[in-house]
């Protein structure tokens, strides 16, 4: 047993090695979409695409989508307890209010014309009369005299043990309808809800990928524009790699379009990969420190490049920086690197995986170093 153990722990070890010298000479990295600029290769995602990437899709935007809702439980409504007692009403009538001005006056009124009368009694009706008419008068002028108000009572009177039963009786009976009906509608929900989320989940990855696609497009579409009168040894001899690896893809001078009109300022992309299924464009840039004729520090750290970059970045262009180096001594891996970042951002991955050497940026300082040392003409040669 403690052979056994000690030839599994040898094995692992061993495995172990294996693997970190495997790792030692692959040199694979995987890089996150984080928009890093330090060490080439350079890989810049605007914020529509890395947001797009990150985050999924919500289940109201694809139930929209499939112009579907939500099932929602109908709500029953619950029977009542029962009343085991009757209610009676009753009406009661109280005076509330005496106009009692008016009621002087038409008082005296009708004693001033009942004493006109010849007898007491002849005067007396006369004068009730008067009354009797200035009074109902008044109330159906809207001046009421007096005034009364009704009040309702009710009174309960217990039922009897033989009514008690019966509405006991009728009450279970809604009852037992009630839960029945409960049951039958969250058995009909539960079943209509899982049909719902069902039809959410199966389409879930569909609608993402057909929304990220969506947002891969650019602001600006690329076109042909004029020859570029510029173009260096190595990004003469990348183009014969890119042409034999990404024919369908890769293409130059192809340029953002645009009105011109506006005054607005355009570059032309070393290469543009555009995705004819996504419309996804890629400006894929070849960088070198200074100029072979007139020895001019370029592509330098806070120099142009970053209003250019941000150029492409604020019109959702994807951006591929290589060095010169990387393109002349390590071709291959930067075609697979550039497949790899085609890819993944296509797939909705938020990395990619290259095998190139890092080389770092140099400041507008470093590029007369460099170019003192003819480090462009050590590789270029």
């Amino acid at each position: 047993e403690e052979q056994r153990k000690t030839g599994i722990f040898n094995h692992l070890n061993n495995q172990k090695m294996v693997n970190l010298f495997q790792d030692k000479t692959k040199k694979s990295m995987i890089k996150k979409f984080n928009n890093q600029s330090e060490y080439y290769p350079i890989v810049l995602l605007p914020e529509k695409i890395l947001a797009s990437i990150d985050y999924g899709i919500s289940e109201i935007e694809i139930a929209n989508r499939l112009k579907i809702r939500k099932p929602v439980l109908r709500k029953l409504v619950k029977p009542e307890l029962p009343i085991y007692s009757s209610r009676q009403q009753n009406t009661t009538s109280k005076l509330s209010k005496i106009n009692l001005p008016f009621l002087l006056l038409i008082l005296i009124i009708a004693i001033g014309i009942g004493s006109s009368a010849d007898t007491f009694l002849e005067g007396f009706g006369l004068g009730l009369l008067i009354f009797a008419v200035e009074f109902f008068g008044l109330w159906i002028g809207g001046i009421p005299l007096i005034e009364f108000e009704e009040s309702l009572n009710y009174t309960y009177v217990e039922q009897e043990e033989k009514e008690r039963k019966e509405t006991h009786k009728i009450y279970k009976r809604k009852l037992d309808h009630y839960y029945s009906e409960l049951g039958t509608y969250r058995q009909d929900h539960e079943k209509k809800l899982n049909e719902y989320r069902d039809e959410i989940q199966k389409n879930r990855t569909k609608f993402e990928f057909e929304r990220h696609y969506e947002n891969l497009k650019p602001d600006i579409i690329a076109s042909r524009g004029k020859p570029s009168l510029k173009r260096g040894i190595a990004e003469l001899r990348f183009l014969e790699k890119l042409d034999a690896e990404l024919r369908d893809l890769v293409f130059i001078d192809m340029v953002p379009k645009f009105d011109y009109s506006l005054g607005k300022k355009n570059y032309n992309p070393d290469f543009t990969l555009i995705c004819k299924r996504t419309s996804l464009h890629i400006d894929i840039e070849i960088d070198e420190p200074y100029t072979l004729k007139d020895k001019f520090p370029i592509h330098y750290i806070d120099g142009p490049d970053d209003e250019r970059n941000e150029f492409f970045l604020e019109n959702n262009w994807c951006i591929i920086r290589l060095s010169e180096k990387q393109v002349m001594q390590e071709s291959n891996e930067c075609i697979a690197t550039i497949k790899s970042v085609y890819q993944n951002i296509i797939n909705k991955l938020d990395h990619y995986t290259t095998n190139l050497s890092e080389n770092e940026r140099w400041t507008y300082e470093k590029s007369f170093i460099l170019q003192r040392n003819k480090f462009r003409e050590s590789y270029l040669n």
